[in-house]
């Protein structure tokens, strides 16, 4: 559904009956690692798959042989479903920024030599090699490096919260609040998202009326509930949620909503933010005790 974008699964997965626009580059974590050290011009730590995480920014460099002949690049999660991406970046005037997207999840960069080795500012802290040459995670590729450094305004940066970003710590599906770079989103008793035709929505009942507002895509955030009960392919709307994805056959009610994505109250839902919180300061405890 987004047939201008070319997506490219880096894997040692077998992938079948993929579309058109996904091209498969067949290989495993160790070569990765042998790539990048040969690139980066050092060995880098890189025996854990998440790992990879810290590397998005230097995609550009360790995968160029890929991305010969494209004007801008980007990385992505896999708990991702894509709105319409090719609108979104007409909307926003895609070719006016260096980097486009703020986070990990979803994030562009301009495809030259000088936005590819900015990784390697003296500006961050920790510097790329330090990040590389570490096992633990650094989220190099958002607040802990790349995202802070493109914040400062030095070079031109698309940072609008356009995505949907699914809260974890709640039961049901609504977006997370914390975002510093703009004003916190209103969450809605009575809301649920979903995907028509390509394109990504939360949709909200508030005063008896029907509510609607695009995203670029919407994020999971570690609520990987797939089930679908019909075929994707004859499929060209359905509700996303916490129990996996539902067919959608007309206009959404409030009773659709109360099905799928209820609201247990403010004081559920605070108790579901006391709770993680508390669980938060814990592990962070537990860790500073381990060292």
């Amino acid at each position: 559904m987004n047939p201008n974008v070319n997506f490219l699964l880096v894997t040692d997965a077998d992938v079948e009956n993929h579309p058109a626009n996904v091209m498969v580059y067949k290989t495993d974590l160790k070569d990765v690692k042998e790539k990048a050290s040969c690139i980066l011009g050092f060995e880098v730590a890189l025996e854990r798959p998440y790992k990879m995480c810290d590397y998005k920014p230097a995609y550009g460099l360790i995968f160029s042989d890929l991305l010969s002949g494209y004007d801008y690049w980007g990385h992505c999660d896999v708990d991702l479903i894509f709105g319409d991406l090719q609108s979104c970046f007409e909307k926003y005037n895609l070719s006016e920024y260096d980097r486009f997207l703020p986070l990990g999840h979803l994030s562009l960069y301009k495809n030259d030599d000088e936005v590819n080795n900015r990784f390697k500012s003296e500006q961050l802290s920790p510097n790329y090699k330090e990040v590389f040459t570490n096992d633990k995670n650094f989220t190099f590729d958002e607040m802990g490096g790349m995202t802070t450094f493109y914040a400062n305004g030095e070079y031109p940066f698309f940072n609008k919260r356009v995505f949907a970003d699914i809260a974890s710590i709640y039961h049901r599906y609504r977006v997370i609040e914390e975002y510093i770079y703009d004003e916190c989103p209103r969450n809605y008793p009575n809301q649920i998202f979903t995907w028509e035709n390509g394109k990504c929505y939360r949709e909200w009942i508030l005063g008896g009326q029907l509510h609607k507002e695009e995203y670029v895509y919407v994020h999971f955030k570690k609520r990987p509930n797939f089930n679908a009960d019909f075929d994707i392919e004859t499929v060209n709307s359905f509700y996303i949620t916490n129990i996996g994805f539902v067919e959608k056959t007309g206009e959404t009610t409030l009773d659709i909503i109360k099905t799928l994505n209820p609201y247990p109250g403010k004081l559920y839902e605070d108790f579901e933010f006391i709770k993680a919180k508390i669980s938060l300061y814990l592990n962070a405890i537990k860790s500073k005790i381990k060292r």
